[in-house]
């Protein structure tokens, strides 16, 4: 999941990204501290949701994730990301005759 931050303030700003209460695990790039960012500048911040080994086709996972503004802390973003199992592998061995 891509993401795009823009600072729409007056002054650089920088921000962090949190993860509540997530179920599976999170790859954030470049970091969950995004910045410094000048005033109409943007930069695009990648979520990566890992589905664990253990899911199953269409299981679905919520991710809750709270973009907060460091300099001034009455400017956040609240988004949540759905991640859906919708493929699965099955491994065989390979035998060679």
């Amino acid at each position: 999941h891509t993401f795009v931050i823009t600072n729409t303030g007056l002054t650089t700003d920088t921000y962090l990204i949190l993860v509540n209460n997530p179920e599976w695990n999170i790859v954030i790039d470049p970091s969950s501290q995004v910045g410094p960012i000048a005033p109409q500048e943007s930069i695009k911040v990648s979520i990566t949701v890992l589905v664990p080994s253990t899911a199953q086709l269409n299981d679905i996972n919520i991710t809750d994730i709270t973009i907060n503004s460091m300099g001034d802390v009455n400017k956040k973003q609240h988004v949540f990301i759905e991640t859906v199992v919708n493929h699965q592998y099955i491994y065989l061995p390979l035998i060679n005759r």
